[in-house]
């Protein structure tokens, strides 16, 4: 069931929505609307959702006005680097960069941070993206590039630009400035990432070809050193991006390189006695015909499944069985003309943990919420813990249970609210953790409650998720600031439905959307573009 949340909303403070995160699927920068042609100048950002297998979800329009402490966030098309995602230590948030530039700015990356600030977008679970961090001391008079966050608080982000704004830097959300982490080469840099409690980054730039540690650990303070992971060239190596390494062993690497012919696409490196070695590389086209700057990697599988996007527009699904010839390649999907992908990540939410999550079901029973959960490959899982929620966003813990090896989990929550969001966190040895998939129980004997809505900026459509606790009539009206009724349509919802209204006959401008049932109404602000 998906993750439902009630937000009222205010003309003067609205936010971008969308549909809750499906946990397994993949999601992917696109620059561009399909209209205007892409250049230096800013152009409009999306998030599309995909399952692994090709199907698109939902895409989520990026703010492209600011609203409150939320700013604008664009990006260009003359860039193979802008647009970097990645998805957070703690699976809970993906993160990625822009610039606070209205859509047609032109020439955005050659204006100074203090012009054109540099923005950093943090995108939760539920859909919600949040674009205050807007720095006016990273990157100027060049691009930003990418953003790391172990926990949706801290980042670590990378680019290039006129010292001393250039090289691997640290902020935290919500902040204008940052800290540059090394005042040494290399300060031109592309991607970035935790691994294991050790930050990296990668590298074209001079001997340093690659992938790079910074520092020692997580640093946040300057003074820091890069250095070339053992093994890597220190020259003609890969023209690096994104990458990946094996967070359970450590000893796996995978590099997109973007040189076309037989050397570019997704280089495998392995780690032995301290050395890194390239084994082979996978590209997506026979005869190497181009190659890769977005990459995510699902190690659940026993054969990795890696999620790249190519320099040919693509999203490309590879199974890495073993041996470059013996790996599967499939072409997921195109962008369409005046558009570009570049990062891709698994959606939040989605679990990395050594346990496999086979079922997770709630239901009422005798005035108890009835929780049960069925598991499977449960190794070094130290503990679940049961959080629950009355809004969809802020969960607390209310049991804690061990790890023992069963097939299937229960707990009783004996005093629930009317309306219950449950997740479990799953806590591993190390103390890494992650979260399943939220389910939703109503206690409410009558009546209902109203879930998502969104978009509440549209050109058209408006979906509201409604929740019953019995076969009930829902009426939706939707009525202009003189109490003129625009559209009204009626449905009958058996505990749960997603109903669509099509605003597309009205005139731009703000309505009031009005849902009712048996036991009274709620409202909600809507503004048509």
């Amino acid at each position: 069931m998906r993750k439902i949340f009630t937000l009222s909303f205010l003309l003067v403070s609205i936010i971008t929505l969308a549909g809750p995160f499906t946990p397994g699927n993949i999601v992917v920068v696109r620059i561009g609307d399909g209209t205007t042609a892409l250049s230096a100048a800013a152009a409009p950002m999306f998030l599309e959702e995909y399952t692994t297998g090709g199907a698109l979800v939902q895409t989520i329009a990026l703010p492209v006005t600011a609203s409150g402490a939320n700013k604008t966030i664009t990006s260009i098309g003359n860039s193979t680097s802008v647009g970097s995602m990645n998805i957070s230590t703690d699976r809970a948030y993906i993160t990625f960069t822009g610039y606070d530039a209205a859509v047609g700015t032109p020439i955005v990356a050659a204006a100074t941070a203090a012009t054109i600030n540099r923005v950093v977008a943090f995108v939760d679970a539920a859909g919600v993206v949040n674009t205050t961090t807007a720095l006016t001391d990273a990157y100027s008079t060049d691009n930003i590039r990418g953003a790391y966050s172990t926990n949706g608080t801290d980042v670590w982000l990378t680019g290039t630009g006129v010292a001393p704004t250039n090289g691997v830097r640290y902020t935290t959300k919500g902040s204008t400035t940052s800290v540059q982490l090394n005042a040494t080469a290399p300060t031109n840099v592309r991607g970035v990432a935790i691994y294991n409690g050790q930050l990296y980054c990668t590298s074209a730039s001079g001997v340093f070809q690659g992938v790079c540690s910074v520092g020692t650990g997580t640093p946040t303070t300057t003074g820091q050193t890069i250095t070339a992971l053992p093994g890597f060239p220190t020259a003609t190596g890969p023209s690096a991006y994104a990458f990946e390494i094996n967070p359970y062993e450590g000893n796996t690497l995978y590099v997109a390189d973007d040189r076309a012919s037989t050397v570019g696409g997704i280089q495998k490196w392995t780690l032995t006695a301290g050395t890194w070695s390239l084994v082979y590389t996978l590209n997506p086209v026979a005869a190497g015909a181009i190659g890769c700057r977005g990459v995510t990697v699902d190690w659940r599988t026993t054969v990795p499944v890696i999620y790249a996007t190519g320099t040919d527009n693509k999203i490309y699904k590879i199974l890495d069985n073993g041996t470059a010839a013996s790996s599967t390649v499939e072409a997921l999907t195109t962008p369409g003309t005046n558009q570009l992908y570049r990062g891709v990540a698994f959606v939040p939410g989605t679990p990395i943990l050594p346990v496999t999550i086979l079922s997770f079901d709630a239901q009422k029973l005798n005035g108890k919420n009835e929780l049960t959960w069925k598991v499977a490959q449960e190794t070094d899982l130290n503990h679940y813990e049961v959080e629950r929620s009355a809004d969809g966003r802020n969960y607390t813990t209310i049991s804690q249970i061990a790890a023992v090896h069963n097939s299937t989990y229960s707990f009783s929550d004996t005093k629930p609210a009317s309306l219950n969001y449950y997740r479990i966190k799953l806590v591993d040895k190390n103390g890494k953790t992650n979260f399943t998939k939220v389910v939703v129980v109503l206690n409410k004997e009558n009546g209902f409650v109203i879930g998502d809505v969104y978009p509440t900026l549209t050109n058209g459509p408006v979906n509201v998720e409604v929740f019953t606790s019995a076969n009930s009539k829902i009426q939706y009206t939707v009525s202009n600031l003189a109490g003129q009724k625009m559209i009204s349509q009626t449905a009958m919802v058996n505990q749960f439905s997603k109903e669509t209204i099509d605003l597309t006959s009205l005139t731009p401008g703000l309505y009031l959307l009005q849902v009712s049932g048996s036991d009274g109404q709620r409202a909600f602000k809507i503004v048509k573009q």
